[in-house]
């Protein structure tokens, strides 16, 4: 079968599992490992999914983006992605004006994609709206989120068990990126925390300009090299190996200061002394910045992968004082990107909840 569509089966769940969970950046930990593989078995074992290049389509050609609104820490996220993923997506299928090709993901990490394509029978596509976890929809927007003027499907579908106590939600709307996404918000937050959506769709010409491109297929690297070896020095090197001008710091957590906002965030600061002197790692669901000594050394959308000493992908929410923790590091040129990441819009709501600064150094970057 030709390498741009092949059946996707048991032996690529762990290298999309681990990395994935790396290049969510500090969003999800192996504590959620059994959960995803119990995902992505029954995905399998109710279609055959296939993973495909864009190439393989025509420009008009169309996609639905799948992704989850809200904070990690949430107990929403332990609820069935099936019916949150399946529901959402078959809404916004009945609601679009157009048929699909295809499915893809806000940024790596689980199997969201897969179980789209699984209750679907579309093609799960090798790209992203970011090849890094990213905490909010606009900055996976593409660029969108910036012109009020662009109209996005958005649908959401929540159905707790009813011991939960949570209220089912079931929603499609038509509006601008940013609306969609303060709706979208307001749900997760009422709601547990966290919720499942789906938006577009997206025409492949259009995120063959804006989307990152090979995303899944990165994903599928750097979880080979973490599982290639054993032990936490031989593993950071196989990543530094894969992930092109990368850096490492290792360090112990002094203290943490992670909260969860309104806005269905966990923002906060981990304290690290590193062999660099003091260091921050800014979290807002995922690593967003790291300072050392006071001076900020990288920040989103550089890659920042959080990982123990054994060399497992890490999440924010389970780290504590006395933890020892690695971050390796690469500039955004090393990674797949969206054209999202450039739009100056998107940063606001996350400095508001880091109470931090990232645009004036993502945009005194540039595209370069």
């Amino acid at each position: 079968m030709s390498e741009s569509r092949r059946k996707l089966n048991a032996d690529d769940i762990e290298s999309t599992l681990v990395g994935g969970t790396a290049l969510g950046c500090g969003l999800m930990g192996t504590d959620r490992y059994p959960e995803q593989r119990e995902y992505a078995n029954r995905a399998l074992r109710q279609a055959d999914i296939y993973l495909t290049s864009l190439d393989n389509y025509s420009s008009h050609d169309s996609l639905a983006l799948v992704t989850g609104i809200g904070r990690p820490s949430s107990t929403a996220l332990a609820l069935d992605m099936f019916s949150g993923i399946g529901g959402a997506v078959d809404l916004l299928l009945r609601t679009a004006q157009s048929s699909a090709v295809g499915v893809f993901v806000g940024h790596p990490g689980g199997f969201l994609n897969w179980i789209a394509a699984s209750r679907t029978g579309l093609d799960v596509v090798d790209l992203a709206a970011n090849g890094r976890g990213h905490p909010t929809a606009a900055m996976g927007a593409m660029g969108l989120a910036g012109d009020n003027n662009a109209r996005i499907t958005q649908t959401v579908w929540f159905e707790p068990p009813p011991e939960s106590g949570a209220v089912p939600v079931s929603a499609v709307f038509t509006t601008s990126h940013t609306l969609g996404e303060k709706f979208l918000r307001y749900v997760a937050h009422e709601n547990g925390g966290a919720i499942m959506a789906a938006r577009g769709l997206y025409e492949v010409g259009f995120l063959k300009s804006h989307a990152a491109l090979g995303a899944m297929s990165f994903q599928q690297r750097i979880g080979e090299a973490l599982l290639s070896v054993s032990g936490g020095d031989e593993r950071i090197a196989q990543l530094m190996n894969v992930v092109e001008e990368s850096w490492c710091l290792k360090g112990r957590i002094q203290s943490v200061r992670l909260e969860p906002t309104r806005d269905a965030f966990l923002a906060g600061i981990l304290w690290l002394e590193t062999e660099r002197g003091p260091t921050a790692i800014l979290i807002c669901n995922e690593v967003m910045g790291v300072d050392v000594a006071g001076t900020r050394i990288s920040t989103f959308p550089d890659l920042h992968i959080l990982l123990n000493r054994d060399g497992e992908p890490l999440a924010a929410r389970a780290c504590e004082a006395g933890k020892e923790v690695v971050i390796v590091g690469a500039p955004h040129r090393s990674i797949p990107l969206g054209s999202g990441v450039w739009d100056a819009s998107v940063y606001p709501q996350v400095e508001q909840a880091l109470g931090q600064p990232l645009a004036r150094h993502v945009l005194a970057a540039g595209e370069d």
